[in-house]
């Protein structure tokens, strides 16, 4: 039987520095059947 599990995981904090400009971000943590993707 398949079990599909799925997180979002979200950083939406932005720390501009003098050189860099942060940007936000998303990534997805998927699980099914064992197997883990993210």
């Amino acid at each position: 039987m398949e079990k599909l599990k799925i997180q979002v995981l979200v950083d939406n904090n932005t720390y501009i520095d003098r050189y860099f400009v942060g940007e936000p971000a998303v990534s997805y943590y998927i699980e099914i059947d064992g197997n883990r993707i993210l």
